[in-house]
């Protein structure tokens, strides 16, 4: 008899064994412009590949390899997640990506700024303004999806915030000041509880179900250029090095200026024109 494909338990980055939920591999198909029927497609073959234990990646990984078959802008969006953990190892691209879609939002960015606070002065991530709230960030990059921003993180950000609120002065000092905790993964329960508690904006990928980061970047269309197949990791970190983070700021000299080869320049750069025209 045929095992309904609910009854199947998957594993988690983190360990966590769960029923699978087919709505979300549905979902996150549908979020990389992919074809009705070809989403309908994937799903029905990937279910067919289920057994109990497989992990999340073993499932991501196989929805993968088929949708790249079908659309390789359709598969740069899907892997978008992991996409981010490829702005690494220091965590500085991310820094700016993250101010990117600030900057989106509507406010001035600033990334890697120094302040004083009323103790002693701090290195910002992220110093975002929009002429009534001012944004004061710390990111917190994870390389590895286990990972999750502890509480150690949320009480040091916050004392932080509160050295600098001590000491803001001029038109910034009028400003509605909020401190934030931008990260890649997820915030431990302990840590959103002191954020909530202390009025802090904690933004995970999924977290909070309105303003998390994936919505973030839905709203703005922006992806980071670690979403493209037809990149290998040592062209990526070399157009990550010379601060070029958006699959929209490509072009033909940046792709030579990081080594990548020019046979492979016409099929980048369209791949890149196909993520950011199918907002």
């Amino acid at each position: 008899m045929e095992v309904s494909p609910d009854a199947v338990l998957i594993r988690k980055a983190d360990g966590e064994t769960v029923p699978f939920d087919e709505s979300k591999l549905r979902a996150s198909l549908e979020r990389s412009d992919a074809k009705p029927q070809v989403v309908d497609g994937i799903v029905r073959e990937v279910r067919q590949l289920l057994v109990d234990g497989m992990s999340t990646r073993t499932i991501y990984r196989e929805a993968f390899k088929r949708l790249r078959a079908h659309s390789r802008h359709s598969a740069g969006r899907y892997r978008l997640k992991r996409a981010l953990f490829e702005l690494g190892p220091s965590g500085y691209p991310f820094e700016h990506f993250v101010g990117k879609l600030m900057e989106h939002q509507g406010f001035r960015a600033e990334v890697g700024v120094v302040k004083p606070g009323r103790c002693v002065s701090h290195e910002m991530d992220v110093w975002a303004s929009d002429g009534q709230t001012l944004r004061i960030v710390e990111c917190k990059f994870h390389s590895d999806a286990k990972r999750k921003s502890s509480i150690q993180t949320a009480l040091y950000v916050q004392a932080r915030f509160q050295d600098l609120m001590s000491n803001l002065s001029g038109p910034e000092a009028e400003l509605n000041a909020v401190s934030y905790v931008v990260t890649n993964t997820r915030f431990t329960s302990e840590a959103a509880a002191y954020g909530r508690c202390m009025g802090m904006q904690l933004v995970g990928w999924d977290a909070p179900r309105t303003g998390c980061l994936k919505q973030w970047i839905d709203e703005s269309g922006f992806h980071p250029l670690t979403c493209l197949s037809g990149l290998n990791r040592a062209e990526k970190h070399s157009l990550l090095d010379r601060g070029i983070v958006l699959c929209s700021e490509l072009d033909a000299a940046q792709l030579k200026e990081a080594g990548v080869p020019e046979k492979k320049h016409h099929k980048v750069l369209s791949e890149c024109a196909s993520i950011v025209e199918a907002r």
